[in-house]
């Protein structure tokens, strides 16, 4: 079984990926980190030296590859990885796609003072966090909409990872 968690930036895929794993017995992993390992670059580095449009394609290819190495796994993806290349597409047919839905300014206050690791809000001052972040949940929200499960992400991560438990339980009765 392959769960793909999706969400915009500082939605906790990261941190409930291993929880998650944990409770329904299987290795967890995060695209960007195995991206980073296969290139031998942070994503910084990757963006500043070649660009986001080099970035998305080696996201791709990294999706690609851990799709085919991995029957069993709960991959934490990039904010962007279900927008580009198809990949939502790719997620949805390889596994259930779980959309972590949180509030703009919640992501914000996430964000708040780790801003300079991440590409997208690397030049942006605090103030204007928010303002970035539902920008960017309005543009992609259309396609994390297409995610098979919508999870709150207020919730505690130990309540989200019992609450996919479950909904992951009853899509495996119906098939």
């Amino acid at each position: 079984m392959r769960l793909f968690l999706l969400g915009c930036m500082a939605s906790g895929k990261s941190t409930l990926a291993p929880l998650l794993a944990a409770r329904m017995g299987l290795p967890a992993l995060d695209l960007d980190t195995e991206l980073e390992k296969q290139a031998g670059l942070s994503v910084k580095e990757i963006f500043g030296k070649y660009g986001e449009p080099h970035f998305r394609q080696l996201e791709a290819r990294t999706l690609d590859h851990l799709i085919a190495s991995h029957s069993s796994v709960v991959l934490a993806v990039g904010g962007g990885t279900p927008c580009f290349h198809g990949g939502m597409e790719k997620m949805n047919r390889a596994g259930i796609t779980i959309f972590l839905d949180v509030k703009p300014g919640v992501a914000a206050q996430r964000l708040a003072g780790e801003t300079e690791l991440r590409p997208l809000t690397s030049d942006l001052l605090p103030a204007q966090l928010e303002t970035f972040m539902a920008g960017q949940l309005q543009q992609r929200r259309p396609v994390y909409l297409g995610a098979r499960i919508h999870i709150d992400a207020s919730a505690t991560p130990e309540e989200q990872a019992e609450e996919i438990k479950r909904q992951v339980g009853n899509i495996a009765k119906t098939c």
